[in-house]
């Protein structure tokens, strides 16, 4: 009777211990999305607060070239992509437009540039999630 006694608590118990690890994986998912949300709108306000930021979005810039506070933007732009990236692929934060979005960011001629000089230090498969959606806006 003891041992049939044991096995029911330890059987409760784990079932206890299951809720309670998927009520904390929601909340970090949750913590998770609230993050990365907040982050992108930091960068993305930085553009207004910053009105020569804008530049970043010009179909043709003049000059050509990124400025160096411009360029160090758009690393903070495409390391928060790579962060999103990252975040996406493990299921902490959903995944609608993300890759249109960073898509048609990056693909600007000033980002591209700086893409380009950069994308040799990102991870492979973020490397090529990147390209692969570039590519898809010429399609």
């Amino acid at each position: 009777m003891a041992s049939w006694i044991q096995t029911v608590a330890v059987v409760v118990a784990l079932f206890f211990s299951g809720i309670a690890t998927r009520q904390a994986t929601r909340a970090t998912r949750v913590s998770n999305y609230l993050g990365t949300t907040q982050h992108h709108r930091d960068l993305w306000m930085e553009t207004l607060r910053t009105p020569h930021l804008q530049r970043i979005f010009e179909p043709e810039p003049t000059p050509a070239e990124p400025t160096t506070e411009e360029y160090w933007y758009i690393i903070f732009v495409i390391r928060h992509f790579a962060t999103a990236y990252d975040c996406v692929k493990l299921g902490q934060v959903p995944a609608r437009n993300f890759a249109e979005d960073m898509a048609r960011t990056l693909s600007t001629p000033l980002c591209m540039k700086v893409w380009l000089m950069v994308k040799k230090y990102q991870p492979p498969d973020f490397e090529k999630f990147v390209d692969d959606g570039i590519a898809s806006l010429g399609r």
